[in-house]
């Protein structure tokens, strides 16, 4: 159910150009570029404020500016190769669950292909953490015991390199169920939540 309802509020999110401009800055690519991307998968835009001032300050720890492209993160998932399931799992486990298929598309795969350089370098620092510590003797380090080796140089997100460490230790494919799975159809532009 949690899932049925995680789909469903994902097709209604509205993305303002806040977001746009801070996942440009986030990924290091032209606003337009991010605002192209997400009206051609159906993205549906914030209208436009008349003080546009509020948007002046943009955020400037990348961080912060990941934790807000993360807004519209579970739009790109199903975009992400296949060798990036596990992410795309953290990114919108109900993508996996309701297994959304889609077509190539190029401005998109412009954009997935800056965020997953950030995945492969997550993933390179947490295994490096991890050789390290088991060339020292951890036979088996625990997930707070990498955090802290973990380098902070503000070069990718730690909250990025904590899901790495999650995807490498554990194989976590995020929480997605594999019991009593709902599944949601559409019949009419009316959505419906029902068991498989």
């Amino acid at each position: 159910l949690g899932c049925c309802i995680q789909n469903h509020q994902q097709r209604r999110i509205v993305v303002s150009e806040f977001h746009v401009r801070a996942a440009s800055l986030a990924i290091n690519v032209p606003p337009k570029l991010i605002s192209d991307a997400l009206s051609s998968i159906g993205c549906c835009h914030w209208p436009e404020w008349r003080d546009k001032g509020q948007f002046n300050q943009m955020p400037t720890d990348l961080a912060v500016q990941w934790s807000v492209m993360l807004h519209f993160g579970h739009a790109l998932a199903p975009y992400l190769p296949k060798s990036y399931s596990r992410w795309a799992s953290w990114l919108s486990p109900s993508n996996l669950v309701f297994g959304t298929k889609v077509q190539s598309n190029e401005i998109v795969d412009s954009i997935v292909s800056k965020i997953v350089l950030y995945f492969d370098a997550a993933e390179k620092a947490a295994n490096d953490v991890i050789t390290m510590l088991k060339e020292k003797g951890f036979s088996k380090p625990n997930e707070n015991h990498v955090m802290q080796q973990l380098p902070n140089d503000g070069k990718v997100p730690l909250f990025l390199m904590n899901v790495a460490v999650k995807i490498l230790l554990h194989g976590t494919k995020c929480t997605t169920p594999t019991k009593n799975t709902m599944r949601v159809t559409e019949h009419e532009n009316k959505v419906s939540c029902v068991e498989p």
